[in-house]
């Protein structure tokens, strides 16, 4: 799975994981990975975002930086990735739009399967390689792990 784009921020990969690269505007940006607990098999929690509260309005490069992020991760690892939208605001549903549109413009369907959920008022998605075989499994816990993060 190629997502390679020119039009993109450079970005670094630093000793702890966490990756960062900055605007135009001069906007920071740090993504990373987290491991979920779940049994089936390896999932990991894919988060990003800015590091300052400056609004810096739509940036495609900003998109395609994250999405090659994603590449790079998959170029390491075959696991399944979990994308959570914030809730605390009250924009996890503009979030998931907004991941909906970019996981349509790359137009990996024939690599990639994405599988939405939610749970009282949380969005998410997961991503994973149309080959990953526990796929459905890890749907499965993951699903249940939020129904028991919702209860406590």
């Amino acid at each position: 799975m190629e997502l390679k784009s020119q039009n993109q921020y450079p970005y670094t990969k630093n000793i702890d994981g966490d990756y960062r690269f900055v605007t135009d505007k001069g906007i920071e940006y740090i993504a990373y990975f987290n491991r979920v607990p779940v049994e089936s098999c390896v999932v990991y929690n894919f988060v990003f975002g800015k590091s300052t509260t400056k609004r810096c309005g739509m940036d495609p490069k900003v998109r395609n930086t994250i999405l090659n992020i994603i590449s790079d991760f998959w170029e390491d690892y075959d696991e399944v990735i979990l994308f959570v939208c914030d809730s605390s605001d009250g924009r996890s549903e503009s979030r998931m739009r907004l991941f909906h549109y970019w996981y349509k413009i790359l137009n990996i369907d024939k690599d990639v399967v994405k599988i939405d959920f939610s749970v009282d008022e949380i969005r998410a998605a997961i991503l994973a390689k149309k080959d990953n075989c526990l796929l459905e499994l890890a749907q499965k816990e993951i699903q249940e792990l939020f129904v028991l993060m919702q209860g406590e």
